[in-house]
């Protein structure tokens, strides 16, 4: 159409100097023909754009356009908006599909999932949150929580991102304990935090039970050791002093069957005393002190600490380590019980150390993985510990030392997670660590 245009108008520019300029009348009318006839397909592909982007604005992809246009231009145009539009269709069903499917997954998860945005409102929860919080899983008002179960919701909304917690309640007219994780995730834009929750009552039953039948295999082994050698004192004493059933004639009665029996008295004294001891040490496992939490000075607690052990072990003959991350100034803990951890744990080391000859060698290192915690590791290179006690170290009472009350461990173990931190063990040839974990 635009080389008519040029053509009719080369036309009457080459008819205007001759001797018939009406003739110019023709092509005139021609290039005027010719730019309506353009004006009219601009306006037509105006329209077709117009509409294109309606559709695709509009999210109706259902809109075709005509590719039998005799137009090349606009046949092209028409076929290239139609593909667009088909494969947006496409993606649009696959979405579709997609959502469909995560919707269906968050839905019949055995996990509670609760999505909260910034103004602390609830944007999504699936089934299993809702049987957890007590409301009916088939409501589909997000604000029921709120109302049925607040003290939940606001558990909710104060877990911080990265943490998790527990959480007591009634669900149901049952005991629950509930494990909120929470973690915050970016989405169009926004910030939303998400948090799981899982019954664990069931898993913490059994792990107390589990606890109590260790702890009562531990109290029975050592009650029996304690009581046996009672059982054998007591019988040999009324063996000699009731022979043939019946009781032995005074004239009989010298200074060594008296010798004999004040020694067995003594053992059996020596032996209750062992007893009153252990539970003695049972019951400081119940009067463990909260943790009073300050920020500590770490280079001037490490040197004092530093001078305590190094007093202990100048005449062992082992060799003391003392090394921290520079970049730790200060932490959060209580001074007196993490020191009271830290002394019990060099302490073990110390004993383990006693079994070898030379190349004694205590390490306290003080540094971090990740910027949310602090890590003491107590390292000794003495024999290594079996796999078997490994599993049993922490148990109260239970000991492979000949005078060792058993609780040590435990007691450390419980400070630490007073603190909210974990205790943990590992051995093997030349090197025993035991690693506190402290949050920052």
């Amino acid at each position: 159409m635009i080389l008519l245009i040029i053509a009719f108008s080369v036309l009457a520019g080459a008819l205007i100097p001759g001797k018939r300029p009406d003739l110019v009348l023709l092509p005139a009318m021609g290039v005027v023909l010719c730019t309506l006839l353009l004006l009219a397909d601009i306006r037509r592909n105006e329209r077709s754009i117009d509409l294109f982007f309606d559709s695709v604005m509009g999210g109706d992809f259902a809109t075709t356009f005509d590719e039998s246009e005799k137009n090349l231009f606009l046949r092209s145009l028409h076929m290239r908006m139609n593909q667009f539009i088909s494969k947006v269709r496409e993606l649009r069903i696959r979405n579709e599909s997609s959502e469909k499917y995560y919707r269906s997954v968050l839905e019949q998860s055995a996990t509670g999932l609760v999505i909260l945005n910034a103004a602390e409102e609830i944007e999504v929860i699936n089934r299993s949150a809702s049987r957890l919080a007590g409301i009916s899983p088939d409501s589909t008002d997000r604000r029921l929580m709120k109302i049925r179960n607040p003290a939940l919701f606001e558990q909710l909304k104060r877990i911080p991102p990265g943490e998790s917690i527990t959480f007591r309640g009634q669900g149901t007219g049952t005991e629950r304990t509930l494990l909120l994780e929470a973690t915050e995730i970016e989405m169009d834009g926004k910030r939303l935090k998400v948090v799981s929750i899982e019954n664990i009552r069931r898993q913490l039953d059994q792990t107390e039970l589990e606890s109590y039948q260790g702890l009562i295999r531990v109290l029975t082994h050592e009650i029996m050791n304690s009581v046996a050698p009672l059982t054998s004192v007591s019988g040999t004493l009324q063996k000699r002093f009731y022979p043939d059933q019946s009781p032995i004639d005074p004239a009989r009665i010298d200074k060594k069957l008296i010798s004999d029996l004040l020694h067995g008295l003594s053992t059996i004294d020596d032996q209750t005393r062992g007893m009153a001891d252990f539970v003695n040490n049972y019951r400081k496992l119940t009067k463990l002190p909260e943790p009073v939490i300050a920020e500590m000075n770490v280079a001037g607690w490490l040197e004092k600490l530093k001078i305590l052990i190094a007093n202990q072990i100048e005449d062992e003959g082992t060799q003391l380590i003392v090394s921290s991350d520079p970049g730790i100034k200060t932490m959060n803990a209580d001074k007196n019980l993490l020191n009271q951890v830290i002394l019990n744990l060099v302490n073990n080391a110390r004993e383990a150390l006693a079994s070898i000859s030379e190349g004694r060698e205590l390490k306290i290192e003080l540094f971090r993985y990740d910027p949310d915690h602090v890590y003491i590791r107590i390292t000794n290179n003495g024999p290594v510990i079996p796999e078997a006690d490994l599993e049993k170290i922490f148990i109260p009472f239970f000991t492979t030392k000949t005078t060792g009350s058993g609780i040590g461990l435990y007691v450390s173990r419980q400070i630490i997670q007073q603190h909210r931190g974990l205790l943990s063990v590992s051995s093997r040839p030349g090197e025993t660590s035991f690693l506190i974990e402290l949050p920052d």
